[in-house]
């Protein structure tokens, strides 16, 4: 058997192949390793200080726009007594106390954001106590129960919370730039020291993740900045029709190249409309002529619909399809479960990560702004509207002759006042009943409205009493539309009524009869006394009243 050479160790031993390359290998990982946990350890202390940063950034605002519901809730339930304003209210009242838990378990640690956070939250429950007393008064007493003093206070304490927000996202900021300043420490410091051994692995390890952060979290700076922005502005819209402009405008701000449309969902004639659509956008606003609600794929199932030529999905959308533009996203604007709208982004490329988010936030912030915008309007038209002929209301025309009268006062110009008395209407309802009365009170209604301008005016001054205000007409004119309408009248055929609808009518015209808003229905009403007195079914301006007749006649109200 062939002898084994024996294994020879020690200064003349021959080291294997391959050892002298091994340790700089093993070096370079090694160096590779120690610059690689040198930037994560700062990169990863960044990504969780930024994500803190963001969450209270996102928590005060949040607690901002609690507080701002609640106080439109109870703005609009102080005004009306409606208590549907009191669902913003509530949930607002509700989001306050979890918005809390949030902020203090992300500023664990931290004295100073705690003990603003604790400030913020004992002014939220101071102005909340104060709410709920004046809730419980109007409650107890009706609209408008609260007074003056009431509100100062709440503004008060609002004024502080605000100054105690902004004073939070001052210390939250100055959070995040020190954790900021704090990892800038390690990663210079490990690029020194491993300078020697892989200065082109550590530059490229740790400036690219620290561009990726800063850029991150200049986007998040901006984009907390903008919402808040809009969500401030929000505040102080005083339409619905403002609030959709102001929308609009916010996201087509925010992703250039956009064109924003908010769809309303108007429920009483089930369709869609567009307050904002353009006329040259010819294909949606035929889509839109006739559209339902179920026409929008973002309103029938409740989640945001995206429609593109070079991926089209399951089910179009016909509005989508008609917006002409290469990529269309829609996004339902759902408000305590209902789909109240939608808003339409139309783009030509497709959205850049994050403009979804970014839809969907401002969506979401607009959405319970307009609802009580939208039910703010409604409960208004429903106090000034006849709810029998849907015509103005005896306080609405109180408003508006007072307003009437003031702008002809101020532009010299005619103002006429055309009071208007069914004949015999007692009779009429004594022997056909109070509700073919009410018909003909509705009838006449609709004759008169249909028989005015648009600059005009007309409502139901009391019982079967109409007047019609007709700015920037003479005498002449008022009695020859005074005539038209009565005609009108007098042609008027109602079911199971054999009694022909007659009126009288009193015409009178500021300045050459009157001088200001009482003396002008004096004068009208005087001449529509005198119509009665007459026969009834004419027309008379003030005018043609003698003056010898007795004043006392000009206090007394016509006979019917």
């Amino acid at each position: 058997m062939p002898s084994v050479p024996p294994l020879r160790v020690g200064p003349g031993a021959r080291r294997p192949a391959g050892a002298g390359v091994r340790l700089p290998v093993l070096l370079l990982i090694l160096g590779i390793i120690v610059s690689g946990l040198a930037v994560w350890a700062p990169a990863a202390d960044q990504r969780s200080s930024s994500e803190r940063s963001y969450t209270l950034t996102r928590g005060a605002q949040e607690m901002l726009t609690a507080m701002l519901d609640q106080e439109t809730g109870l703005r609009g339930y102080i005004l009306t007594g409606d208590r549907r304003f009191l669902e913003p209210y509530r949930a607002g009242r509700a989001n306050v106390a979890p918005v809390e838990r949030t902020l203090l378990g992300a500023a664990a640690g931290d004295p100073a954001l705690t003990d603003a956070i604790a400030e913020s939250a004992q002014i939220a429950a101071t102005w909340q106590q104060q709410a709920e007393e004046t809730v419980s008064i109007v409650a107890r007493r009706g609209p408008r129960a609260t007074g003056t003093a009431a509100a100062l206070r709440r503004k008060t304490i609002m004024d502080r919370f605000r100054a105690s927000n902004a004073r939070l996202q001052t210390r939250v900021d100055a959070r995040r730039r020190r954790a900021l300043a704090r990892s800038e420490v390690v990663p210079v410091a490990a690029i020194l020291l491993l300078a020697a051994a892989g200065i082109a692995i550590g530059w490229a390890l740790v400036v690219r993740p620290r561009r990726r952060v800063a850029a991150e979290q200049l986007r998040v700076r901006r984009y907390a900045a903008e919402q808040q922005e809009f969500t401030e502005a929000l505040q102080m819209t005083g339409s619905e029709e403002e609030a959709n402009e102001l929308l609009e405008r916010h996201l087509e701000r925010s992703l250039p190249g956009s064109d924003v449309l908010v769809l309303r969902r108007n429920n009483s004639d089930n369709r869609l409309e567009a307050t904002g659509l353009e006329a040259a956008d010819d294909g949606l606003s035929t889509a839109l002529a006739d559209a339902e609600p179920r026409s929008c794929m973002a309103i029938r199932y409740g989640r945001a619909h995206r429609q593109s030529e070079t991926a089209p999905p399951l089910v179009s959308c016909e509005l989508c399809g008609a917006s002409g533009a290469g990529e269309a996203t829609c996004v339902p604007s759902l408000v305590g479960g209902q789909v109240i709208g939608s808003v339409l982004v139309r783009h030509v490329d497709p959205l850049a990560e994050g403009d979804d988010v970014r839809i969907r936030d401002s969506v979401s912030q607009a959405g319970p702004v307009l609802a009580n915008l939208r039910n703010l309007a409604k409960a208004e038209r429903q106090a000034a509207t006849d709810a029998l002929t849907g015509m103005a209301n005896a306080r609405a025309v109180q408003d508006t002759l007072k307003r009437m009268v003031a702008q002809a006062q101020r532009t010299g110009q005619a103002l006429t006042a055309v009071m208007v008395d069914l004949d015999h209407f007692k009779a009429l309802n004594d022997v056909y009943g109070h509700e073919h009365g009410n018909e003909a009170l509705a009838a006449v209604g609709q004759i008169l409205t249909a028989g005015v301008r648009a600059s005009d005016f007309a409502g139901r001054y009391g019982g079967e009493e109409f007047i019609m205000l007709l700015p920037d007409t003479e005498r002449e004119g008022g009695v020859v539309l005074a005539e038209k309408v009565r005609r009108s009248l007098a042609a008027l055929v109602l079911p199971e009524v054999d009694r022909p609808i007659t009126a009288s009518f009193g015409v009178a015209t500021l300045p050459a009869d009157a001088a200001d808003a009482s003396t002008l229905v004096r004068a009208a009403d005087r001449a529509l006394y005198r119509a009665k007195a007459d026969g009834r079914d004419r027309v008379v301006a003030a005018a043609q009243i003698e003056r010898s007749m007795p004043p006392s006649t000009a206090s007394v109200s016509p006979v019917t």
